[in-house]
């Protein structure tokens, strides 16, 4: 099975972000010590708006240092900024990205397995959090939205350990290519987002979207 490298590990509180002082928790600390992993939440990870974040299909976000690179690439200037769980994610690891990924992937984290639901749909928070306008459009325009997982068994994680692939249940739903049909394809393949709204593993919020595009 292949495994990859854990980075680092993340948890935030609701803090105040930015002149108008909007409240989000994107802004996450480094854990030392071992993460709990329950059934709908990571223990000391509070989620600041529960109408577009948190919930049972969102209960560990993920983002990759690939991603972190292609950013400094894209922001030279301000590159120091782009550095492990300045993203909101709660960890990150080595060598994936959405082109990797299927939806319904499950993976061994630490004891826990978990399975991911959906792409994360980044918001206008992310350009508030990096201090400048532009990061949102070239993540939107390049899909490195990075990814959300549900627990389908509890467990704990330490900065040591590995993020191990166990399972590729559905391999036809590659995160990328549902990146794109859902945000970025003006001319929607219709028959493919049918295939992806059936499948089990796929978010609520995810499954309504596509719902409302087929009908």
């Amino acid at each position: 099975m292949k495994k990859y490298k854990i980075i680092g590990l993340f948890v935030g509180t609701p803090k105040e972000l930015g002149p108008k002082k909007y409240i989000t928790s994107i802004d996450k600390l480094a854990v030392t010590t071992s993460l709990v992993i329950k059934n709908e939440s990571i223990e000391g990870d509070q989620v600041a708006n529960l109408k577009y974040h948190g919930g049972p299909d969102r209960v560990i976000h993920h983002y990759s240092l690939e991603q972190y690179e292609y950013l400094k690439s894209a922001f030279p200037k301000y590159r120091e900024l782009f550095r492990p769980g300045s993203y909101g994610e709660n960890i990150t690891t080595e060598k994936l990205t959405e082109k990797d990924l299927c939806i319904g992937d499950i993976f061994k984290l630490g004891t826990a397995k978990i399975q991911i639901t959906e792409g994360r749909k980044p918001c206008g928070t992310i350009d508030l959090k990096y201090g400048f306008k532009g990061v949102l459009k070239e993540i939107v325009n390049s899909g490195r939205y990075g990814w959300f997982y549900k627990v389908l068994q509890v467990g704990h994680v330490n900065i040591e350990d590995s993020l191990e692939f166990i399972e590729r249940p559905y391999p036809n739903l590659n995160l990328e290519k549902v990146i794109h049909e859902l945000f970025q394809n003006k001319d929607k393949d219709l028959i493919y987002l049918k295939e992806v709204s059936a499948c089990p593993a796929l978010s609520t919020r995810w499954k309504e979207r596509i719902l409302r595009f087929l009908d």
